[in-house]
């Protein structure tokens, strides 16, 4: 549904004295440079011509000869050729057969570029093209005749590739020719070099070698049809062998078209050439010859590879082969001929087609040229005045040449219209055509009528790269046009958003509004056919200007906010301009299906654009744009404003006009602006302010230039306004919206950036809209992305400020079908019309549209409105609260009002849950900032019940009984669900209306799970509830639930029912209350249910407030299980609550709570050896514990055995309290006997593990000091292991996988580096990464490494590490210990009487002072290795700065890495070690003191 809009138009002229006739062009496709060639005669009967070689560059208004040369002419053509006889095709033989741009001449020139002419003479001229020659006076080289073909030449043709070139000679005379006799037409195939590849004859009887062969099965004659079908079949078949054998023309005779010369035309890839001769055909008996044309198709070597059907009839001289290589096109003419009794091809006379071929020979398709009345599209001839309206009528014309573009999309025909007869000079008119297709159906997008002058057409050409570029040759000079595809599309705010798109095809306008209709093309909603350009034209002139090059649309205000009235402008050729009025009528309320009615259009206004210099306006495009009523002056009831682009010789103009209307008048008064002139012939674009109803200022016009800068319209000239990147042919004007700010520009380029003025949105766009307040656009990856109008950054305005984005830039997208582009969009449907490469159409309803429209609602208060949007696209029904929670709450009568219906609640409420999907789910989809703050987790925490409980509220208030589906659905729907509210409400309605209550349980039953409310209706304890949802509830069986149900009605006392409908639903809390509550007869059976289900808790709470026995069997029911679990403290509590004081005393004696046990015997009054024994049993078990100090008290105080006491309390050493009670108890005999053997024992253990702990300090630092040796060595020496020991070279390596699953390949030393930053960068490089696989296997590989550290195994990398930290804690932990120890014992040694005994005190102190003076040394000598560690670091840190300051490391990036490396990878400086400080020394024993 895209239209052909023109972009520029340049005429590049002749001299106006220049008597030359320009007959063919080439374009230099690195600098767009247009050659052109131009011949001469010094009279019209001279043999000679004169070739005259002519440029223009890309901004040139004019040709400048640069060479020529004077060559033999066409030669005369011989009687009875091709030529000969159609000669009565009213054109001038041409000299010129072929004129060709070859960016690489070949030999001949060097490999230059070079023009290569091939001349009907014969001559192969090659013009070598030197660009300092073009601008210089310096004599220019002379063109060279590579070859010459001595009876002339009649068609050439270069492949796409400039490899090869395809030549038709003419016909050799009986004079040249070897054999005597007269030769037809030969085919030359040569190299770029002009060597011949192959020579063969253009006229064959053979089918060529792609010939299919048939076999006879499908064919009519093997097909059964009856008796009489069988007949009639054998009757064809005989008639066509008869006409076979008669030698019958089944091609056709020729066509006045036909100029008698062949033509050659190359597929896009090269590999396959079709040419189309005229050939001569001699019927049977002595009848005279009568000619046809044929195509045959040949491949790349030269073989013919197929020939045309011979059943097509009527083809005439056209060719053109579809670059994409599909399709050959020619053109066939029906009804009768001008040949007395011959028909062209059965059809309606006055029809002349394009048809196709396929490759091999057979017709595929075809289209009718617009010649005729009955070919015209059908349409409304809507304001035709009396003289524009004809009857049926078929032009006189004769089809010159077709031509594809380089992509293949579009179809050029060239043709010749004549008001008199055919070949006619008089008042003829080159007309060029330009089609395209989709879904099938061949539009006409645009015509250019030529004026009736001896400027007549002479080539028609594509551009061979660009496939929107057309040269048109004529006598005089070259035009050239740059087209680009365009939707033509109104737009709209909602509700008055039509979305009517145009599509142009020939004289129709083909019309759609997609608000009110969806119709698929080529089919319209209404299909409006234009009067011709002028009030006089007749549709069937020669000269008719029917095809309008550019349409536009805008929008005028209508007599309410919901009508929409749109405008239409469509300008023609020759500056003719008309304006159309669509009534579309009020669209706000819902359309009904099918769609609504389309209005008829009305022609308000027709504009003459004024001639210039005597000549008619060439215009290219056109805008409109209709005035708001808030800016309409006092007295005008409609203003439109429209601007014209048209070409000039100097570039371009724009003429602009404003068309008023007043209250009492019927017709537009028309006032023009002045004209403004824009420089340059490079491509344009002007555009128009959209339509705002608000507006209170004059809409402007806009026109962008090649260079991509966007320009005002003003009446004074034009003003600049932005700058766009690249020059965009799609470009859309986005209405600032506010007072005083100027219009937004947004365009696509051709390279598929979608500009914002400065700001790049996307670099692979290939169609956009502007939708509501999204820009939607579809790109190459088939995606439809949407990013929010809010978000986009402007150019920056004149003090430097730019626009801040309203929203964060976040583009959404979705996957569209390959190829899609974007055809409109209607925001208040929702909906985006795609139309795929075919040409079919697809609607879609993107979420963003969708969410943007529900959002105006809810905003507007309609929520109805917008939980149907939701319902329909199956959207997240939570947005109708979470968009504006607040306003939802105060406005819920509104809601349940708006949706009234039943089930469209139920689905509401269904739907809820509490999370808040603007943050979530729609989060991305907003397209500005929202008006409320976002949920937080702890407010929308409860949203489900709180809607709930609103809804519900309002629905009773209304009519409880109509809403009681969805009453229930607010009791199910709540968290958790409120089911036994639910089946209250339906107990209470089943005593008023059954039936209604009958279809509530059945719904509720629907909502909820059968078994569960099964359970909660017997858990209300209601036997009528219970059965009513069993009866409904289809998975129940009666069989089973009818017998529980009696089971359960038969107990008693009711408590004790309840008792066991609350254990059957798992309810043993509320069960437990309801046993007890039945009495003291089912006191055990509680008591039993209570240990089955550990109530104990429960039952002491509930036991309590009758207190008595029952509460103590339940304490003492609850420390036999606390027994069970041992925890006998609490069991031995539990026992004595319940009086059950011995059950205690065995608890507690299980624990060793001495004291509790001890006490409790004495409560019970146990036998004084019962207790001794008991005290002893404890001794021993405290004993065994190590707990001697509780043992000595427990054996001194209930035993009475002091020497047991005093050994006890040693062995704990507690020695003042051994003395103490030895003193106390007056047996000192003890002191020799027991207290000194003691405290040997202890001072001997001490004295022992101080020299462990001496010689373990030495070994260790040792070893360190071992290590540290061993790893300077290793440096010294530039080994590569880890202390230089040849780890690498270790046998026990060589199965060892040094690849982890995230690891790079790095040394063993690098791996234990402790440079953080090269390991992840290392390990951001690894070739592959098992990340979230082997997260399992890290865990346990770090666990390893762990372990292993801890162990410290000797050789390993974490030894010396190991050994500082077992240092410091000797000397930290373990001396305080000691020292601890020798505190305690030392005074006690000292002043015992024994001499031996306090030798030991000497023996002690002397150990351990000579130990910390040891350890003092040690910890000065760990700390003197960091401090030497830490100065080699820093001199080899200030050493690598000096070479980076001398330039070193540039020099060798390696080298200055694996130094980096060694430096980050020496150890970091340890602490210095701590010392345990505890006072021990006696003053006494120490001489510093």
């Amino acid at each position: 549904m895209r239209n052909l809009s023109v972009l520029s138009h340049r005429a590049i002229a002749l001299a106006s004295d220049s008597p030359d006739r320009l007959e063919a062009t080439a374009i230099d496709l690195d600098d767009a440079s247009v050659y052109a060639i131009a011949t001469s005669r010094s009279s019209p009967s001279a043999a000679d011509v004169t070739f005259r070689f002519l440029r223009a560059s890309e901004e040139a208004q004019a040709f400048i000869q640069f060479n020529s040369l004077f060559v033999p002419g066409r030669l005369p053509s011989l009687p009875g050729s091709s030529t000969a006889v159609a000669s009565t095709s009213g054109r001038t033989a041409s000299d010129v057969i072929d004129f060709h741009y070859l960016s690489d001449g070949g030999q001949e020139v060097q490999n230059k570029p070079a023009l290569c002419t091939v001349s009907a003479g014969g001559d192969l001229l090659l013009l070598p093209l030197n660009p300092d020659e073009l601008h210089d006076d310096a004599p220019a080289t002379e063109p060279s005749v590579v070859g010459t073909i001595e009876q002339g030449i009649a068609a050439a043709c270069w492949s796409p590739d400039d490899e090869l070139l395809v030549i038709v000679t003419c016909e050799t005379p009986e004079n040249s020719s070897s054999t005597g006799r007269r030769e037809g037409e030969k085919v030359l195939l040569m190299t770029r070099d002009f060597e011949v590849l192959s020579e063969l004859s253009l006229r064959t009887d053979e089918f060529g070698e792609d010939e299919a062969v048939d076999v006879g099965w499908g064919s009519k004659a093997t097909q059964f049809h009856g008796s009489e079908g069988k007949a009639a079949a054998a009757a064809a078949a005989a008639a066509a062998a008869a006409a076979k054998e008669s030698k019958t023309d089944t091609r056709g005779p020729r066509l006045p078209d036909d100029d008698g010369r062949p033509r050659i035309s190359w597929r896009g890839d090269g590999a396959f050439f079709a040419i189309n001769s005229l050939e001569p055909f001699q019927p049977s008996g002595m009848q005279e010859a009568t000619w046809h044309r044929i195509i045959r198709i040949y491949s790349r070597t030269g073989a013919l590879s197929s020939t045309s059907d011979s059943s097509v009839r009527g083809i005439s001289q056209t060719l053109a082969y579809r670059p994409v290589g599909n399709l050959i096109a020619s053109t066939q003419r029906f009804g009768p001929s001008d040949i007395q009794g011959q028909m062209w091809s059965q059809g309606r006379k006055g029809r002349h087609d394009v048809v196709f071929f396929e490759r091999n020979g057979l017709r595929h398709g075809e289209f009718s040229l617009r010649e005729e009345s009955a070919s015209q599209p059908d349409g409304s001839q809507l304001c035709w005045n009396q003289s524009q309206q004809q009857g049926s009528w078929t032009r006189t014309h004769l089809v010159r040449e077709l031509a594809w573009n380089a992509d293949g999309s579009a179809l050029a025909v060239w043709l010749t219209r004549a008001d008199g007869a055919a070949g006619s000079d008089a008042s003829a008119h080159d007309v060029v055509q330009v089609y395209t297709t989709g879904n099938y159906h061949w539009y006409l997008k645009q015509e250019f009528v030529a004026s009736a002058s001896s400027n007549s057409v002479e080539q028609v050409r594509w551009h061979p790269e660009d496939p929107l570029h057309l040269l048109i040759a004529h006598t005089h000079g070259v035009e050239q046009r740059h087209f680009a595809h365009e939707t033509v599309a109104s737009a709209g705010r909602p509700p008055v958003d039509v979305a009517c798109v145009a599509v142009a095809d020939g004289a129709a306008t083909l019309l759609t509004p997609f608000r009110m209709q969806n119709v698929p093309p080529p089919m319209a909603s209404l299909s409006l056919l234009l009067p011709p350009a002028g009030s006089s034209m007749q549709p069937s002139a020669a000269g008719a200007v029917t095809v309008p090059v550019h349409t536009a649309w805008s929008q005028l205000p209508g007599r309410s906010a919901d009508e929409a009235v749109g405008i239409m402008a469509a300008v023609f050729q020759n500056g003719h301009a008309q304006i159309w009025r669509f009534d579309w009528g009020v669209l706000g309320g819902e359309l009904k299906l099918g769609g609504k009615t389309v209005a008829e259009p009305k022609l308000i206004a027709t504009v003459q654009l004024p001639s210039t210099h005597g000549q008619a306006s060439d215009a290219c495009q056109v805008a409109v744009a209709g005035w708001a009523a808030s800016s309409l002056a006092d007295g005008e009831s409609c203003k439109i404003s429209m601007a014209v682009l048209s070409s000039s010789t100097a570039g371009a103009n724009i003429d602009r006009f404003d068309l008023m209307q007043t209250h009492d008048a019927a017709e537009f008064n028309v006032h023009k602006h002045n004209t403004v002139a824009v420089a340059g012939h490079g491509k344009k674009r002007i555009v128009s302010d959209p339509f705002v109803p608000i507006s209170t200022d004059s809409p402007n016009f806009y026109i962008e230039t090649q260079d991509g800068a966007v320009q005002v319209v003003a009446e004074t000239g034009l003003q600049f306004v932005t700058k766009l990147e690249r020059f965009c042919s799609d470009l859309r004007v986005l209405a600032s919206g506010k007072a005083g700010q100027r219009s937004k520009i947004i365009g696509l380029a051709s390279n598929g950036r979608l500009l914002a003025e400065s700001q790049v949105i996307a670099k692979d766009a290939t169609s956009f809209t502007l939708v509501g307040s999204f820009l939607v656009w579809t790109n190459t990856s088939h995606e439809a992305r949407f990013l929010p109008l809010a978000s986009l950054l402007w150019t920056a305005a004149a003090d430097g400020t730019r626009d801040a984005p309203g929203s964060e830039a976040v583009d959404l997208g979705r996957r569209v079908e390959r190829g899609s582009r974007i055809v409109t969009a209607v925001p208040s449907a929702m909906s985006l019309i795609l139309q795929m490469p075919r040409g079919n159409l697809e609607t879609i309803y993107p979420r963003p549209l969708v969410l943007e429209v529900v959002r105006r609602n809810i905003d507007a208060k309609r929520y109805g409105a917008a939980f149907r949007i939701c319902r329909t696209h199956r959207m997240d029904v939570n947005i109708i609260y979470d968009h504006d929670p607040v306003a939802f709450m105060a406005n819920v009568a509104t809601f349940v009002k708006q949706v009234a219906d039943v089930d469209y609640l139920n689905l509401f409420l269904s739907g809820l849950r509490d999370e808040d999907v603007t943050t979530t789910l729609y989060k991305p989809l907003s397209s500005q900032a929202s008006g409320t703050a976002p949920q937080t987790a702890s407010s929308t925490e409860g949203k489900v019940n709180k809607v709930c409980d609103a809804i519900r509220a309002e629905l009773e208030s209304l009519d409880s009984r109509k809403y009681i589906q969805s009453i229930l659905t607010t009791h199910v729907r709540k968290k958790p669900a409120d089911y036994e509210a639910g089946l209250s409400l339906l107990l209470r309605l089943k005593e008023q209306d059954p039936e209604t209550t009958e279809d509530a349980v059945k719904y509720i039953i629907f909502l909820a799970d059968a078994d569960k409310l099964f359970d909660v209706a017997l858990g209300m304890y209601d036997f009528t509830l219970t059965l009513m949802v069993a009866q409904h509830a289809k998975r129940k069986d009666p069989r089973e639930y009818l017998p529980f149900l009696r089971e359960l009605r038969s107990l008693s006392p009711p408590e004790y029912q309840k008792f066991r409908i609350d254990d059957h639903l798992g309810r043993h809390g509320k069960a437990l209350t309801w046993l007890v509550r039945a009495g003291a007869a089912h006191h055990r059976e509680a008591l039993q249910y209570v240990d089955k289900h550990r109530l104990y808790h429960e039952a002491l709470e509930l036991f309590a407030v009758e207190g008595g026995s029952r509460l103590r069997d339940a304490y003492e029911l609850f420390g036999e299980y606390l027994v069970t679990r041992r925890k006998f403290d609490d069991a031995g509590t539990a026992f004595q609550l319940a009086s059950k004081n011995r059950k205690a005393l065995d608890a507690y004696r299980q624990n060793t709570n001495w004291a509790e046990a001890i006490r409790l015997a004495f409560v019970e009054k146990l036998p004084a050896p019962d207790i001794v024994a008991m005290a002893k049993g404890f001794v021993d078990e405290l004993e065994t514990s190590r707990r001697y100090t509780e043992a000595a008290r427990v054996c001194l105080d209930y035993v009475r055995d002091v020497e047991q006491a005093v050994m006890l309390l040693c062995r704990g050493g507690d020695f003042a309290e051994a003395r103490r009670i030895l003193t106390t108890y007056a047996r000192l005999d003890l002191v020799e006997v027991t207290l000194h053997p003691m405290l040997i024992e202890a001072a001997s253990m001490l004295i022992d593990d101080v020299g462990e702990m001496d010689e373990q300090l030495r070994k260790q630092l040792d070893r360190i000091r071992e290590l540290r040796d061993k790893r300077a060595a290793a440096l010294a020496e530039g080994a590569t292991g880890l202390y230089g020991d040849g780890a690498e070279n270790d046998p026990a390596l060589d199965n060892l996988d040094i690849m982890s699953d995230t690891s790079t390949q790095m040394t063993q030393f690098t791996r234990y580096t402790r440079a953080a930053s090269i390991v992840s960068t290392q390990s951001s490089l690894a070739t592959f990464s098992t990340k979230f696989g082997s997260r399992k296997k890290d865990s346990k590989l770090k666990k390893k490494a762990e372990r292993q550290k801890a162990a410290g195994k000797k050789g390993t990398v974490f030894e010396e590490d190991y050994l500082y930290g077992s240092v410091q804690k000797l000397i930290k932990e373990r001396l305080g210990t000691v020292q601890l120890e020798a505190g305690k014992i030392l005074p006690h040694l000292l002043c015992a009487a024994s001499t031996a005994v306090r030798a030991r005190a000497q023996e002690v102190s002397a150990a351990l002072e000579a130990f910390e003076k040891q350890a003092q040394k040690a910890a000065e000598v760990l700390w003197g290795f960091s401090q030497q560690d830490d100065d080699e670091r820093f001199e080899e840190l200030v050493r690598f700065e000096q070479e980076i300051l001398g330039g070193q490391v540039a020099e060798n990036p390696t080298l200055a890495a694996m130094a980096f490396r060694s430096i980050a990878n020496r150890r970091i400086p340890r602490p210095k070690l701590e010392l345990a400080e505890n006072k021990w020394r006696l003053v006494l024993l120490d001489k510093s003191a």
